[in-house]
């Protein structure tokens, strides 16, 4: 598991030192067998980059990303990632939003105000675009600053000895429903849900078989040096390591209940292919845990870090392979595939 302390306080201090300017985590058996891996070679990027797939993590709305950059500015931008003397990936960044229960966001208004939300403190400024891609701001040392606009990546960057890149996630100054916290809330689960996790908990529909609660599985780990993961990438591909096993999962990206807060999921069978059917969801009494709820048991996890396929926090990690890193056609998972 994370020691969240630690992260909390490394992460707080990349993100300040960015922001100077502005402000100063056994018997085989115990699992059904659902099917076995296949190898193929994969052409999907880790964390669904390169993927045509909708995302986990896209805007609920289109965003202007192109034309003028004073209209392409305004609205509402939350941190991508941080390059420089010391780098911050999406993952990590949100590890920190899960930490601290907030978000850094810059939000542009028409009327040349900028509003900065530093993990809930906030500061005010004046915008303008200088040119066609540079906006500048006073900050609060007095000195004209300014965020410089990529074309081609869409992310607006302040350049210091640490980098910021900031990614729009609304076209309205008003909008918050793409951000993950929200005065200590968790506010959208699909940005939230990518990364990787360890189990918590087993609960078996079949009476005969025996639940494990966290001391189990943590008993099962100590047992066999194996334990239970879960990797989700920002597509919805996903995977269940279980012991010594490996199935594919794909997260129906684009079908979200109505409250945002439960996806369906298919699951490797017997047969190989996604057909298993079954939902990922937020424990209504905890929404730091997920739930993977299928017909033959249900398991509880919790986020070892927003990275997917990151194993550095786990002390039992997974020793088989992601099986969407094995995809031989690139179209439908070669043999994992929803038919």
């Amino acid at each position: 598991m994370r020691n969240h302390k630690f992260f909390a306080c490394a992460f707080a201090g990349l993100v300040a030192l960015a922001l100077t300017i502005s402000l100063s985590g056994c018997d085989s058996s115990r699992l059904p067998k659902l099917g076995q891996s296949q190898t193929t070679e994969s052409q999907d990027q880790k964390g669904g980059q390169g993927s045509k797939k909708a995302m986990l993590d896209a805007p609920t709305k289109a965003v202007t990303l192109d034309g003028d950059l004073s209209r392409v500015v305004v609205g509402v931008w939350d941190m991508d990632s941080a390059s420089g003397s010391k780098t911050m990936t999406r993952g990590d960044y949100l590890d920190l939003t899960e930490n601290k229960t907030g978000t850094l966001t810059w939000t542009f208004k028409d009327d040349g105000t900028l509003e900065i939300d530093n993990f809930g403190k906030q500061t005010s400024f004046k915008w303008k675009a200088k040119d066609e891609n540079t906006i500048s701001f006073v900050g609060a040392d007095g000195n004209e600053h300014e965020y410089s606009y990529d074309r081609a990546t869409h992310l607006l960057s302040l350049a210091d000895e640490v980098t910021t890149h900031m990614r729009k996630v609304s076209d309205d100054p008003s909008d918050l429903s793409n951000l993950t916290y929200v005065k200590g809330k968790l506010n959208n689960v699909g940005v939230w849900l990518p990364g990787s996790y360890a189990i918590v908990s087993i609960d078996y529909s079949d009476p005969s078989q025996t639940d494990l609660d966290e001391k189990g599985v943590a008993a099962a780990g100590a047992d066999s040096g194996l334990s239970y993961n879960m990797s989700i990438r920002t597509n919805g591909d996903s995977a269940l390591f279980a012991l010594e096993y490996v199935y594919g999962m794909q997260v129906a990206v684009e079908n979200p209940s109505a409250d945002g807060r439960t996806y369906p999921v298919y699951i490797q069978g017997t047969n190989g292919k996604l057909s298993d059917e079954g939902t990922i969801s937020i424990d209504p009494e905890n929404e730091r845990i997920v739930i993977l709820k299928v017909p033959q048991y249900t398991i509880k996890f919790v986020h070892t870090t927003h990275n997917p396929d990151n194993w550095s926090y786990t002390k039992y990690p997974p020793k088989a392979e992601n099986p969407w890193d094995k995809v031989s056609d690139g179209q439908n998972g070669g043999s994992i595939s929803r038919s």
